[in-house]
């Protein structure tokens, strides 16, 4: 009897397994697929490729425009660089030295991913160490040489040139 098990036992083994599919082989055309890239809006497309550069901090006012503060670029700049592909960094550009020997220091602020919705709503995530802030604005301006966003949240409007 256990003879008869254990050879029982032994050929559903070996029929377990020994395979019969055949390999089939793919063909490769060598043709590539284009994937189609489908872009929300041109004016999306617009204000993203705009807005992709580096912004020095002229003027930050209050939306009564009582109070005003203006932004020397004599010496310290606060940029702020958006890339195309979402990420931003805000540092400080320092210069030292003369007109001859310009040293110049960068201090990061704040970095973080950037997105642009219905063509002039700014989102910032600034992620930290420990933790994240995300501000909201609304673009005001926007052309080749000046952007100037309002914060959804706050009384504060920045006005902003492009670095040359």
């Amino acid at each position: 009897m256990k003879l008869i098990f254990i050879s029982i036992l032994g050929l559903f083994l070996v029929i377990s397994c020994t395979s019969s599919e055949t390999p089939q082989e793919e063909k490769d055309n060598g043709s590539m697929v284009e994937v189609p890239v489908v872009e929300d809006s041109i004016e999306e497309n617009s204000v993203t490729s705009k807005l992709a550069n580096q912004w020095v901090l002229v003027n930050r006012t209050n939306t009564k425009k009582d109070k005003e503060v203006e932004f020397s670029n004599d010496n310290s700049f606060i940029v702020t660089q958006f890339e195309t592909n979402g990420f931003f960094s805000v540092y400080d550009l320092i210069k030292t030295g003369s007109q001859e020997s310009d040293n110049q220091t960068l201090t990061v602020r704040s970095s973080g991913q950037w997105e642009v919705h219905n063509e002039n709503e700014l989102v910032m995530r600034h992620s930290y160490n420990d933790s994240s802030k995300i501000d909201a604005y609304i673009i005001e301006t926007l052309d080749d040489d000046n952007l100037v966003i309002r914060n959804s949240e706050k009384d504060i409007i920045d006005s902003y040139t492009r670095k040359k």
